[in-house]
Formats: C-alpha cells, sequence, structure tokens
C-alpha cells in the first residue's frame, strides 16, 4: 500500500513539473532491484519498501531535487551512511553521548549539502518517518510519519501553491523556488507604542538628577581648525524631528588609568574615537547626540544609562595636541565593535579633519582624513590591495603587529604611535570620574553597493528601461510605507513625493528624513536591546512591547530601509531591497505586473 501511494505522489510530482517547470524536471536515473539489496546489505539494514519504490521510480523521471534535498542513488545513501556512522562511532570513542543525533538504523536519502532528509529504520511505530537532518542538531522524526505522506503533501503544495515546510513554491521562467510564506499575511499594528519612548519616560527621573547645569560654553582651542561649514546650524523638522546637544561640561582631572580591562576582564571600553581640531559641541552633533540637558556620567553612569533607554550613549573629553575624544563603553549586542569604528561615523567625524577609532578589547584601529581611510591595524585585517597605509612604516617600526605580544603590551605599543604619529595624547586620568555624555541616534547606514535579483529576474528585466523599474518600485515603496504606517509621518511623505518626480537623494543624516529614518530604526534596535539587558537581569520586561507592536516596528524599518535604497542607489540595485520588505513569496510576479502597469499608463 505505502509502495503505491509513493508510486502515485511521484507520478504527480513528474507531471506538474514537466508542465509548469520543466527546468525542474530530471530524466530517469536508473537503478536495478540489485543495486537497491546490496546496497541495504552492506549496511545492515534493508531499505524500506517506501524506498525501494520510490529508488525505482526515479528512472522513470520527474523532479529534480525535495526540497529537503537532492534524492540519492543506492551507493550515495551508502556512503552518506556510512559517513555519518563513522562521525558518530569518532564522538562515541571521545566519551560523548550522541544516541539522539544519528542511530545506526538510519538511512540518509536526500543530500542538501551537510543537512538533508533520513529515514528511521528501527523496528516500531516509528519505522518508515521521514525526519530532517541538521548538522548541529541530528535528526528530528516529527516531519512526516513515512515516505508516502512527505511526497503526497509535497506535491499537495505544488498543485495547490499551499506552503510546504514554511515555503510556497513559485513556478518562474521555467524553474522551481521556493520562497518564505505566511510573512505577507501578519497585518502590523497600526500605531505601535514607541518603545523609546517608554523608556525614556521610565529613565527620566534618574537622568534629570544627573543633568548637568549649563557650562560657560567650549574654550578655545590655538590648534582648533575650521569646524565643517553649517556644522552649528539648527535643525529642521520640528518638535518631532530628534535635535542635537549645544551644551557641554567639561571634565575634572580625575585619579585612574587608561586600561582595557576591568578587574573582571571584561572590556572597559567598546570604542574609543578621537577627533581632531573641533569641539566638544561638535563632536556630540557629528556622533548624533540628541538635545537634551548633558549629564556628568562616570562609566557605571552610562552603562546603567544604556540600560535603562535601550539608547547607546557616549561620554566625551579633550585629548592634548587640539584632540577630542569621545568613550563608547556598554558593548551593544548590535554593534558590538562599537559605533564609532563603522565607516559612516568615521567618514562624518573625520570631514574636513582627521579621525581615529579604536576597539579597544580586539585592539583594532582606523584611520580617516576627511571622509577617505588612510590607515587601519588590527591582527585580522588585511590592507586594501593598491592604497597605500599613510603609517604603514611607522607600524613597522613600533613592533605593533609583532606576534606574540600580550594585549596590554600591544596597547601601549598603539598609544605610543598615536602620540608619536598623530600627537594624541590622553591622560590617564581622563577616561576616570565623570565626563559629559549624552544618548545619541546611530547615523543611517550606507545601502548595499550591489545586489542581484539572480540570473532568471534579471533576464526578465534587462530591457526594461531604468526610469520605467524606478517608477514601478516607487509605487511599491509608496505601498510599503502606508501600510507600515511610515508614511504618517511628513517627511516621509515629502520624500516619497519627491521620489516620484525624480529625486534621488542624497539623504542627511539631520534632514527630517534622516533624523526619522535613523529614529525608525533606533526603535527596532531599542527592542533588540531590552532582550539582551532583559538575559543580563536589568529591568526590561515590564516596558517591552507586545509581539504585534514589535512586527509593526520591524515593518516600518523595512519599508524605511526600501526607500533609503530607493533614493540613494540605481534601480536595478535597489530593487532586491525593495522586494526583500514586501514579504511576498510572489514578488516576481508582482514586480513584472508593475513594470508593464507603469508602461501601459
Amino acid at each position: 500500500m505505502g509502495g503505491q501511494r509513493v508510486e502515485a505522489a511521484w507520478g504527480r510530482l513528474g507531471s506538474w513539473a514537466r508542465t509548469n517547470a520543466p527546468s525542474a524536471y530530471a530524466d530517469g536515473v536508473q537503478v536495478s532491484p540489485a543495486e537497491i539489496e546490496e546496497a541495504g546489505r552492506a549496511l545492515g539494514v534493508p531499505f524500506p519498501e517506501e524506498l525501494v519504490v520510490l529508488s525505482l521510480c526515479r528512472g522513470r523521471g520527474g523532479l529534480d531535487r525535495l526540497p529537503g534535498g537532492a534524492l540519492m542513488d543506492p551507493d550515495e545513501i551508502l556512503s552518506r551512511t556510512l559517513l555519518m556512522r563513522d562521525l558518530l562511532a569518532d564522538a562515541v570513542s571521545d566519551g560523548e553521548a550522541h544516541d539522539d543525533y544519528w542511530h545506526h538504523a538510519y538511512l540518509f536519502f536526500a543530500d542538501d549539502d551537510v543537512n538533508g532528509l533520513a529515514m528511521d529504520c528501527r523496528p516500531g511505530d516509528g519505522f518508515g518517518a521521514v525526519g530532517l537532518f541538521n548538522e548541529y542538531s541530528g535528526v528530528s522524526f516529527d516531519r512526516a510519519p513515512s515516505l508516502a505522506a512527505y511526497l503526497e503533501e509535497l506535491a499537495n503544495s505544488l498543485e495547490t501553491g499551499s506552503a510546504f515546510d514554511g515555503y510556497v513554491p513559485i513556478a518562474f521562467d521555467g524553474g522551481l523556488l521556493w520562497e518564505p510564506a505566511g510573512a505577507e499575511r501578519e497585518e502590523p499594528h497600526p500605531d505601535p507604542r514607541s518603545l523609546l519612548a517608554v523608556r525614556a519616560a521610565l529613565a527620566r527621573p534618574a537622568e534629570q538628577a544627573s543633568a548637568a547645569a549649563p557650562a560657560r560654553g567650549p574654550q578655545p582651542d590655538p590648534e582648533r581648525r575650521s569646524p565643517t561649514p553649517g556644522a552649528g546650524a539648527e535643525q529642521a523638522g520640528g518638535a518631532s524631528a530628534p535635535l542635537f546637544v549645544r551644551q557641554v561640561v567639561r571634565p575634572a582631572p580625575q585619579p585612574g588609568a587608561w586600561q582595557n580591562t576591568d578587574g573582571d576582564g571584561r572590556a572597559r571600553y567598546t570604542c574609543l574615537s578621537f577627533v581632531h581640531g573641533i569641539d566638544e559641541d561638535e563632536l556630540l552633533r557629528r556622533y548624533g547626540a540628541l538635545t537634551e540637558p548633558p549629564h556628568r556620567w562616570t562609566r557605571p553612569d552610562v552603562v546603567a544609562a544604556v540600560e535603562r533607554r535601550c539608547l547607546p550613549a557616549v561620554r566625551i573629553g579633550r585629548a592634548a595636541g587640539g584632540w577630542v575624544f569621545a568613550a563608547e563603553e556598554w558593548q551593544d549586542p548590535i554593534e558590538p565593535s562599537g559605533y564609532g569604528m563603522r565607516v559612516e561615523t568615521l567618514r562624518r567625524l573625520s570631514a574636513g579633519t582627521r579621525a581615529v577609532a579604536l576597539q579597544i578589547a580586539d585592539l583594532r584601529m582606523h584611520v580617516f582624513d576627511d571622509g577617505d581611510i588612510v590607515s587601519e591595524f588590527g591582527t585580522n585585517l588585511l590592507w586594501r590591495e593598491g592604497r597605500a597605509d599613510l603609517f604603514e612604516s611607522a607600524k613597522e617600526r613600533s613592533g605593533l603587529e609583532a606576534h606574540g605580544l600580550t594585549a596590554r603590551v600591544r596597547l601601549a605599543l598603539l598609544r605610543g604611535l598615536l602620540r608619536r604619529e598623530l600627537g594624541i595624547v590622553l591622560a590617564d586620568h581622563a577616561l576616570h570620574g565623570p565626563l559629559t555624555a549624552a544618548h545619541f541616534l546611530p547615523l543611517l547606514h550606507d545601502p548595499p553597493a550591489a545586489s542581484s535579483f539572480g540570473e532568471g529576474m534579471g533576464r526578465l528585466l534587462a530591457d526594461v528601461p531604468d526610469q520605467r523599474l524606478r517608477s514601478a518600485l516607487t509605487g511599491q515603496v509608496r505601498h510599503l510605507a502606508e501600510r507600515s504606517g511610515l508614511a504618517t509621518y511628513p517627511e516621509v511623505g515629502q520624500a516619497l513625493d519627491d521620489v516620484g518626480r525624480g529625486w534621488t537623494g542624497p539623504v542627511d543624516d539631520d534632514s527630517p528624513l534622516g533624523l526619522r529614518l535613523r529614529t525608525v530604526r533606533a526603535e527596532t534596535q531599542a527592542i533588540q536591546r531590552i532582550r539582551y539587558v532583559g538575559r543580563r537581569g536589568a529591568p526590561g520586561e515590564p516596558t517591552a512591547l507586545n509581539r504585534v507592536e514589535e512586527l509593526a516596528w520591524w515593518r516600518r524599518e523595512e519599508a524605511a530601509s526600501a526607500l533609503h535604497a530607493l533614493v540613494l542607489l540605481p534601480p536595478r540595485v535597489a530593487a532586491p531591497v525593495v522586494q526583500h520588505a514586501r514579504h511576498t513569496p510572489h514578488w516576481r510576479a508582482d514586480l513584472l505586473a508593475e513594470v508593464t502597469a507603469v508602461c501601459s499608463g
């Protein structure tokens, strides 16, 4: 009975493939009953009837592969199953128990690189069950009670377009594709709470108590360069847009030491950034600090502040030689190396001057001059071929890149290089005690420089003019923004109108649109941080959003990323970003329909 069901289901699969996705149809692979019997004898596990029938059916042609992997002939089943037994034997010889990972009576029959499909051949109620094998977790036989049931479910999926293992079959350009299913049916919350606002209200009493008194203003620096033109201009956007800190309080010298670890061995400073020739006000502006009264925070204060608000913060001060510095001291789960190490941050910090960023835990360094990288250091970094490293000879002379150095010695050598080559002298006491501090909104990420549809979609769109494709994408992004609620912000609606009239950016971080996109991104990052904070035992859950609200923010961020890409990138590069945000398995057909509609309109 099971064999007949396998044969019938295999016929349905082949018929569907020939009609709808001929590229997914494979000619027959001839297998003899003797080969099947010999493989079973060599394994000491005879092939179950359903697997025997499937192996013979493949001789008549059919679907080239299952979603769980490419079907294997008896010799391949033999070799792969023996390999799994050898791996299990090695683990057992090392004293590890792996009975729930792989068993002598399992057969591996479909290969998906290191993963695949297996059949349970142990006597009992589970005999013949099909399971998904994962290299990390082993086999779980809750996928299907039999091979016949698995193939019947797959045939139903192809014939009806229903989901199979969370993916929807898509017949496109003669082939069979599997796209994630389900996300497009989840309606976001129309008006989610702002987690940033909720956490800010929670933190307000503590932060008001630590707010610094107005400063008398930054003092002239004889080595100060002129700031970037327009750097101090007020930002547009009204009360709804985040602004920036203007007043700074200078730290008094405190005893301490600049070291890279606390007593418990944890990294003390995630990232230290230095900028030459600007004052602390401008440093905060370039970092993206919010327009709130500045604080006087120690390192424990700033860690507590980040955990209260789930928004990154930075402490700043002045070093010798005309340099100012910024310290990030809470290892962010989203940017573990620190926001100061990001290219986008360094480009902005170094505008019209020079900026240096140090990632302390792993001792990495980037040096930027007026937006361009000129040097970097790190034991796992390779300098870009064809570009001169401004400090290559200095690094060689310092011995900084020698093997076998301890972190403490390497840090001392790095500090010496910064002092000799750049004039950066940071006093030992500068990072101890209270410093001026502020929360900041991370800068916009650069969109991907390149992305691709894949060969099939690229070929179908090859003759579509860029302007027509851009118009189709604009309609899709507008729909995303309206459906997610992103379009309710006036600056987003204005940007969509401008894009429709041909605007192609750039998006300034401080513009109303840039601030809005950064704030939306910060909302989703706060969701990630509150989970991290909760795992560490800090207060988190009482002000967490519900799942529907979280989904709404994720949808808004995806729409924001799609808009950002559409504004900055050529349409063929932006298109995959837009399609990713749409969460529909039918995005190919939808995009072709949009392009056709633009053409006919």
